[in-house]
């Protein structure tokens, strides 16, 4: 077991007034110095110019996401920016370092964003660690991370443990957590082709817009990840049905006759639990697949058939808005 400590901070008092003077100050800017320059946070999203964010993201909620953060990230800049000009004509004093430029302040939030990690600072705050924010994301089938962290209760140094042999001339690499290929774009740009976790749940999240305002989040894996937000989708469709019909039956008692109905189909085919299967043009649910044409009271499964066909028809028309095309 190999341990390696990195110390970040000094809680002594004298050597936090020691490090006013430059010679304190040398390690924080040698540091500062191995960060990525401004072109390397380039495959960020919201790097990307109008035309490349609506051919690759169009048809996704990520591009809303995107949008926002660009015209966010500018307007944070600007409060800032006049906040300062304010506090120097009120003090008639000038800063003792010059207000950066909207580049540097987005090449530092982009370096703070993707590099900082949780809970290792003072106070449980996020926190900048040298050579620990050198290792790449390592994550389900990929295999899992090769070291572990913790901040010392002593000093508040890191210590850094190898969890495995490691090869001369490897890459080690740790987990950024479960997160799905949308977020992993957003904050650290890059995907995963085969983002999936050792169990076969993907770690990927499709935001469902079943209507106005209500988006549902579906997941693809077994059924403890797909079926409780295919259910919440189809009794969507469902009420929105009874709102337009007032002479429906009783709403409250379909929650759970849509859930027996599903277990029922994935009894007489074992393909239906996975919600993937939906994107496949040449599925139709048809009423005749699931009813026997002896029964006398088929109304409800006719419902839950017609919330299925309508939760089919929206997925090929939210297909059709993506626009990248491989």
């Amino acid at each position: 077991e190999m341990e390696i400590k990195i110390k970040i901070n000094d809680n002594d008092h004298d050597s936090r007034e020691k490090n006013k003077s430059d010679e304190s100050y040398k390690g924080t800017k040698f540091y500062l110095a191995t960060l990525p320059d401004y072109e390397s946070y380039d495959n960020l999203p919201r790097r990307w110019t109008e035309e490349r964010l609506r051919q690759y993201l169009s048809g996704t909620m990520l591009l809303e996401r995107i949008q926002r953060e660009k015209s966010g990230l500018k307007n944070d800049y600007d409060l800032l920016f006049h906040a300062v000009q304010k506090h120097e004509t009120d003090n008639l004093s000038k800063l003792l370092l010059p207000f950066p430029s909207f580049d540097l302040f987005d090449q530092m939030l982009s370096a703070v964003a993707s590099r900082a990690f949780d809970s290792l600072g003072d106070d449980n705050l996020e926190a900048m660690v040298p050579l620990l924010d050198l290792f790449n994301h390592k994550r389900g089938t990929a295999g899992t991370s090769d070291i572990s962290y913790r901040r010392s209760d002593d000093d508040g140094s890191i210590i850094v443990t190898a969890r495995c042999d490691l090869n001369i001339g490897s890459t080690p690499g740790i987990t950024y957590g479960a997160k799905g290929n949308a977020q992993l774009l957003e904050r650290y740009g890059f995907t995963l082709a085969n983002n999936i976790e050792p169990d076969g749940s993907s770690n990927d999240i499709v935001d469902f817009e079943v209507k106005s305002n209500v988006i549902v989040q579906l997941r693809r894996g077994g059924k403890s990840y797909t079926y409780g937000s295919l259910v919440k989708v189809l009794e969507s469709y469902i009420n929105e049905d009874e709102d337009n019909d007032t002479s429906s039956s009783n709403c409250g008692s379909e929650e759970l006759g849509m859930e027996d109905f599903l277990n029922a189909c994935e009894q007489e085919n074992d393909d239906f639990n996975d919600v993937t299967c939906l994107y496949n043009s040449e599925i139709r649910v048809q009423s005749s697949d699931f009813i026997n044409s002896s029964s006398n009271n088929d109304n409800d499964i006719d419902i839950e058939i017609q919330a299925i066909d309508a939760f089919i028809l929206a997925i090929h028309k939210a297909r059709d808005k993506y626009k990248y095309k491989w």
